[in-house]
Parts: structure tokens; sequence; C-alpha cells
């Protein structure tokens, strides 16, 4: 399930044409590794009219499979290549975390607020990518399972 859908957004003035907002979700799963993992089809395309700011929203789903008794932690952004593993910094990252004491062998959903930004320097086409990793307790039950993305370009 792929959806991508376009839209203009009003101004603050009342006018309409210099804000532009895109949406897509997906429901692939993908294993999220202990390096850097780009959710399959997890990417929002933008193409803006000028120099600005856009900015993403993800809202994602992950299920954890805590199959061990340790704690389970992950890192998700919103990067600018599927192997981008900084995006807008530290500040703009997701930390999530499943506590050793969880029920071994469960299946644990997870979701997730996930922001980023980037600059765009002038007209064109962007593409923004939602990557992550476990940094504790990986294993291949670990999945990104669904996501829905929006990007709003401002000027």
């Amino acid at each position: 399930l792929t959806s991508k859908v376009t839209g203009v957004l009003p101004t603050a003035n009342g006018g309409y044409g210099s804000g532009i907002m895109v949406s897509a979700i997906d429901a692939a799963s993908t294993t999220i590794q202990s390096t850097i993992t780009n959710y399959a089809n997890g990417n929002i395309t933008i193409t803006v009219p000028a120099a600005g700011k856009i900015i993403i929203d993800a809202n994602v789903v992950l299920l954890i499979h805590h199959a061990t008794a340790v704690d389970e932690a992950y890192t998700l952004l919103i990067g600018t290549s599927p192997s981008d593993n900084y995006g807008s910094g530290p500040y703009w990252w997701y930390y999530g975390y499943v506590p050793s004491s969880a029920v071994v062998g469960s299946n644990i959903f997870q979701t997730c607020a996930v922001k980023g930004f980037i600059t765009a320097p002038a007209a064109g086409t962007y593409t923004l990518y939602l990557n992550g990793w476990m940094s504790s307790g990986q294993d291949a039950g670990d999945q990104f399972y669904f996501s829905g993305m929006t990007a709003t370009f401002y000027r």
C-alpha cells in the first residue's frame, strides 16, 4: 500500500500558492538493523517553487520483537538519503525504548512521531527518507511496520 497526495495550502493572508504539502503512506515491513536502515518506501518527494524550508512529519508504527531480556533501544530520523544517519541533527531524532522487563517473546507495537526539516536552497524536487537503527536488542523481528509522512514547504 503506497499513496501519494499533493495539495496547496492557504497562506497566512488567506491567498493560495505559497504553501505546498504532500503526503505518503506505506505499509511495507522492513527489518530494522543495528546499522542505519531505510524504511522500504519510507520516503516522500516534494517539488518546491523557490528557496525555503521543508518540514517533515512522520507517524510511524514499529513492531519490536522482545526476544531476550535485554533493553531494546532504537533511533529514528528523517534523512536526505537512504543512508543518512544524521538528518536535521540529534535534537530532531526520535529515541525509543522497550525495557528488559517486558515479557520475553512478545511483540510490542511502538507508535512514534518523527520530525525533521531541511532548507531548500532553490526551486526543485527534494526527497526525504525515514531512517533508523536499533542500538540495543536488535533481531529480525524488529520491523518498521507502517508510516504516514507529510512534507510541507514554507517560503
